[in-house]
């Protein structure tokens, strides 16, 4: 696994915390370097198996019927996905647990969309579309 120069190392943190967790679930996960467009790669069996992008949130899961993400950010790891003739999980690291949700680019496609974002860095490029998750896609892990 990388080291934490990568990323921040709470970021780092909540990546390592996934990939024990999917480890558990017969995964060998490798995690990215900082240029990639997701955070971990799966295999199963010693074949690859898809990619994971880690996202955490401060709340305790169920606060919100939604979990939003940058849409930009959701497409890129699905065509990466394409790419590798793998699939695509989402991992949610929260304070109650860490969830997953198996996303396809049909299922993304139906998702309903907004603008907002990040608004503690004072960035223009913070706001963006968004895509919202419904809890109701995850299955805690």
């Amino acid at each position: 696994m990388r080291k934490f120069a990568q990323h921040g190392p709470k970021a780092t943190q909540l990546e390592e915390r996934a990939a024990t967790a999917l480890t558990k679930y017969g995964f060998k996960c490798t995690l990215s370097d900082k240029f990639a467009h997701y955070d971990i790669e799966l295999a199963k069996d010693g074949k690859h198996f898809g990619i994971a992008e880690v996202k955490g949130r401060d709340i305790e899961w169920g606060f919100h019927p939604t979990i939003h993400v940058s849409e930009k950010k959701l497409l890129r790891c699905l065509e990466k996905a394409d790419e590798l003739k793998g699939c695509f999980l989402f991992v949610v690291v929260c304070l109650s647990g860490i969830y997953v949700a198996h996303l396809t680019s049909p299922k993304v496609a139906d998702l309903e969309r907004k603008v907002g974002g990040r608004k503690d860095r004072d960035l223009a490029a913070d706001i963006e579309t968004l895509v919202d998750i419904p809890t109701r896609c995850f299955t805690r892990i």
